[in-house]
């Protein structure tokens, strides 16, 4: 999917040049700002130094009052016994109730979340869903190659006659008129108009619509000097022309014949059905040629994306019955071919995501089991992050898969800190947990959480609505799952099944 690879080439060099830049700049500020502290200057005004300055002790302990609160009151309700059993028997029902959600995410982008809220189209697309009574236009496209010359070609198209040697009944006109007799599974009005039968259909009239005069032009009966294009004997028996008479009458049935009332057949409304190449020596070709119906009306993207898959299993059916090589197109397929693969370009993209994280954290941490505990944590908040899509009515597109690949780099960020305190404490699994969540917790929460939210928060404020969906509703969703996994759900479990320290195990250790 071309949007997620732009998205991944230009999140790879951001991510390098942030590293880039806090190995030196930020690393460089760093170094001064201490410098600066020590020697008692003034943040905003370094150049002005304090006489008396506050103990460092003291400002510490004024500054860690986050510190204090997960110490004193958060970190020993978190770790009683019946709390954390809680904890799992609630995740663990939030968890399997997202998963039940998971396969009901709709799919596609509503026209009205593309544009800012306050937009005249809102109305106009609101109107249109509800008022619209008729679908847009689907083209059945033939390319080149196919001879429609032949009599036993045409009848793969055609829906004139019925036999075993006229038109099939698999043909590709008889098969979108069948399937238009149920309108609410093909997505289709009616049979498509047919230049093919109509221009058998011309020349078969020879007394009325079929007349030339001497210089080969069309003619009408009210001339004296018109006369029959082809005379009886030369159709065949299924009354079908010659194939040179064929090639030789198209161009005039398209580009020279006006319906009349004695007439009402002619080429008018086919001349951008049918592409025509001419050649040096004044003969044609067919290049392609189109046949033109109807979807119903599609008001939801629901209906898009099940016009286009019935559209295109229709056009596979021919295909594997006559190899003409049909396929359908209208002008709204462009924007929905991407839901034929949708869940399985998100599937890799999350899956592929996920085991770089595994194979980063594993080699970081040096511990299989903590690595599989993090990747656990990970796909519990990606499957709570898509039911909250479901509930939040924001629809699996390449914006929001971006978005739930995002969510796995940001949900990593909560949990290996967390991960790596209780590596790093020793003691019990309880009293390592504890201090994990009271040294790092405490940063993560200060450090991670309250900025992202901040920064999300402002999403809330914009004016377009593919803003406030995709992006405002996705990242405060991530946010959320990933602090409360992170903050709770990691620590308890860590608390009951986590690895030895990292002092008391090998590089690698099962356990």
């Amino acid at each position: 999917m071309p949007a997620v690879v732009a998205f991944s080439v230009y999140a790879a060099l951001a991510v390098l040049f942030d590293l880039i830049l806090q190995l030196t700049w930020f690393s460089a500020l760093l170094v001064l700002d201490a410098k600066r502290s020590q020697n008692a200057r003034l943040d905003c005004v370094p150049c002005v130094k304090v006489k008396n300055p506050p103990m460092r002790e003291k400002l510490n302990e004024e500054t860690n009052i986050v510190r204090k609160i997960f110490e004193r009151v958060y970190a020993p309700f978190v770790m009683h016994n019946i709390v954390r059993i809680f904890v799992i028997v609630i995740f663990a029902l939030v968890f399997f109730a997202s998963l039940n959600l998971t396969p009901t995410l709709p799919q596609g982008l509503q026209q009205q979340v593309a544009i800012p809220s306050d937009s005249y189209l809102q109305d106009y697309y609101d109107q249109e869903a509800a008022l619209a009574k008729v679908g847009p236009p689907v083209y059945f496209v033939i390319p080149a190659g196919f001879n429609y010359s032949d009599r036993l070609h045409q009848n793969q198209i055609c829906s004139l006659g019925r036999g075993p040697k006229s038109c099939s009944p698999d043909s590709l006109i008889n098969s979108i008129a069948a399937a238009a007799i149920e309108p609410e599974y093909s997505y289709l009005a009616g049979s498509p108009s047919s230049w093919l039968d109509t221009f058998i259909s011309w020349i078969r009239a020879t007394d009325s619509c079929c007349l030339i005069d001497s210089n080969n032009n069309p003619c009408y009966p009210t001339s004296s000097t018109c006369f029959a294009c082809l005379d009886p004997q030369d159709f065949d028996e299924f009354g079908r022309p010659p194939p040179e008479a064929f090639l030789k009458l198209l161009p005039i049935f398209l580009y020279q014949t006006n319906c009349t009332s004695n007439c009402p057949l002619c080429g008018t409304a086919f001349r951008s059905d049918v592409l025509l190449n001419k050649q040096p020596d004044g003969s044609y070709t067919i290049n392609a040629t189109r046949f033109m119906g109807y979807h119903t009306t599609l008001a939801t993207q629901e209906d898009f994306i099940n016009a286009f898959k019935s559209a295109r299993q229709l056009t596979s059916h021919v295909n594997e019955n006559f190899k003409i090589g049909t396929f359908p197109y209208s002008l709204f397929y462009i924007f929905f071919e991407q839901y034929l693969e949708i869940k399985e370009i998100s599937y890799l993209c999350l899956g592929l995501a996920i085991a770089a994280v595994f194979i980063v954290t594993l080699i970081l941490l040096g511990n299989l089991s903590v690595s599989l505990i993090i990747i656990g944590t990970v796909l519990m908040i990606e499957i709570d992050i898509i039911a909250i899509m479901k509930l939040w009515d924001v629809y699996l597109n390449a914006v929001s898969v971006v978005n739930l690949v995002m969510g796995i780099g940001i949900s990593v960020e909560f949990c290996v800190h967390i991960a790596n305190a209780f590596m790093a404490s020793e003691g019990t699994r309880l009293e390592r947990a504890t201090n994990a969540l009271v040294v790092m917790g405490s940063a993560v929460f200060k450090g991670i959480t309250l900025t992202k939210f901040c920064g999300v928060i402002v999403l809330a404020f914009a004016s377009s609505e593919i803003f406030k969906v995709y992006y405002f509703r996705m990242f405060f969703a991530i946010v959320v799952c990933a602090a409360a996994h992170g903050l709770l759900f990691l620590p308890v479990v860590l608390s009951f099944i986590g690895p030895r320290p990292r002092s008391e195990g090998r590089f690698f250790s099962f356990y």
